[in-house]
């Protein structure tokens, strides 16, 4: 749950640095675009008033000329100069909602405006003082000075403006348009983006979300599968290395007794002790033998190829092995089937499993007991197995252990035989692989029920079965 957790806490961690990276962008981006869009307002300001400054000075030299040729003065051709001007200055609304174009003189320490403000009375234009802080664009205009900078204008507002001199009437020309109106449209497009980019990846985020969680949720449960199962093979090699320490140690200590003594003991107690040597080994052996088996099993290295196949044959051939086993507890063996049993599994792996669950019964049984195979078939199809013995049986602390490595404990036989609690971990493990399944049963008589469940067939039953020689793991 912790792993699970932690693990959300990152997509939302990424998530996050996700949103605040495309925030980040789509402001950056907005920032640009707005630099470029003062730029470009600043240019279209310089042109507006380069193009009618040049205008002016060009409809003032005509004025010029013809006032000369009919003997006006000067001053009456720049008054009609600035006429032209006023009258064509009553039909330009400016750019946008707030641009200005405004033209100016200086008289004394004063600037007298001979246009009007676009948002001002055209016929109550007020002079202004010289050095008048807003009036710095007209100011440099009339110093003979172009160029563009941004200053509060008569409104305290920030502007942008463009000025330029028109040197032959001693006037200034100013073009200007609020700042305000200039971030609006960015704004307004910056807080749309923004939208939309949250609107994504949010969406985004959903959708993510939606489609790792059950990813997320696998990923952990098999982190922690993982984990628990590393712990538990840990757990389990240590029993292991428990059980084959101590056989191994007794075997090293007495055949080390034997070496001193083989001259004073007597031959009888040497053949007892070797005797107990030899079966110790074979214990060991055997323990070795079935930990390589489930070591491989749990590699993978290790498929299940079942395939249609006579049980009685199998049983027939498992019960021969396990003869002589069972005939020095004069445990009595279940008859052989007779006839056919089909059933769809692995023959070695199958051959495995059948051997262990009776090679137990065998163990646990009393002298003189007695072993049952119970069929249970459907469709002349073999479902399920049951193995039963009549012998010491198991508790319930043993059928919690039972399967589990974790847990892997083993009891001796009734004549002491030595077990190494990984039989039936290790039928299991094939019995999955087969697509099957092992469980304990508790029987109605004392003793032990173990239930083989068969796969279902997915192909159909051939006319002759299989009956090769089984191959025991």
């Amino acid at each position: 749950m912790k792993i699970l957790l932690k693990s959300r806490q990152r997509v939302f961690w990424l998530i996050g640095l996700f949103s605040a990276s495309c925030l980040t962008t789509s402001f950056l981006a907005i920032l640009y675009l707005y630099d470029l869009g003062v730029k470009d307002t600043k240019a279209r300001l310089t042109e507006i008033v380069e193009s009618h400054a040049s205008l002016m000075e060009v409809i003032a030299k005509h004025n010029f000329q013809v006032g000369a040729s009919l003997g006006q003065s000067r001053s009456s051709a720049e008054e009609h100069t600035l006429e032209q001007f006023r009258e064509a200055h009553r039909n330009f609304s400016g750019m946008g909602q707030t641009g200005e174009f405004t033209l100016g003189k200086r008289q004394g320490d004063q600037i007298v405006f001979l246009l009007s403000h676009r948002l001002h009375d055209l016929n109550n234009l007020q002079p202004i003082a010289w050095n008048v802080a807003w009036a710095g664009p007209m100011r440099n205009a009339l110093k003979g000075l172009s160029g563009s900078f941004i200053s509060l204008d008569y409104r305290g507002e920030e502007v942008l403006a463009a000025y330029r001199p028109v040197e032959s009437m001693k006037l200034g020309i100013v073009a200007k348009i609020d700042l305000a109106e200039v971030r609006q449209s960015y704004l307004r497009a910056g807080l749309i983006v923004m939208g939309i980019t949250l609107v994504v990846v949010s969406i985004g985020a959903f959708l993510f979300l939606r489609i790792t969680e059950p990813i997320l949720a696998q990923l952990v449960a098999r982190t922690a599968e993982l984990e628990e199962a590393d712990q538990t093979k840990n757990r389990f090699f240590s029993i292991i290395a428990h059980d084959l320490r101590g056989p191994m140690g007794a075997n090293s200590g007495l055949l080390s007794w034997m070496l001193r003594n083989a001259e004073q003991v007597p031959k009888e107690r040497l053949i007892d002790a070797l005797k107990i040597v030899q079966r110790s080994t074979e214990n060991t052996y055997n323990m070795l033998e079935q930990l390589l088996a489930w070591a491989h099993c749990q590699s993978n290295h290790i498929a299940a190829k079942p395939r249609w196949l006579n049980l009685a044959a199998l049983i027939s051939q498992v019960l021969e092995f396990e003869q002589e086993v069972a005939a020095q507890k004069e445990v009595e063996l279940p008859p052989v089937p007779q006839g056919e049993i089909p059933v769809f599994a692995d023959r070695e792996m199958l051959g495995t499993v059948l051997r262990n669950l009776i090679s137990n019964a065998i163990k646990y049984s009393y002298f003189g007991g007695k072993i049952e195979l119970v069929y249970d078939a459907a469709d002349k199809t073999l479902r399920s197995l049951e193995v039963h013995d009549h012998g010491t049986g198991i508790d319930q602390a043993g059928q919690e252990g039972l399967f589990r490595t974790d847990l892997a404990t083993s009891k001796p036989g009734t004549q002491g035989e030595p077990g190494t609690g990984l039989g039936l971990i290790l039928c299991r493990e094939l019995m999955h692989k087969m697509g099957g399944a092992l469980c304990f049963k508790e029987p109605a008589h004392p003793g032990s029920c173990f239930i083989v469940q068969f796969p279902q067939a997915p192909v159909p039953k051939p006319e002759r079965l299989d009956e090769d020689q089984v191959l025991f793991y």
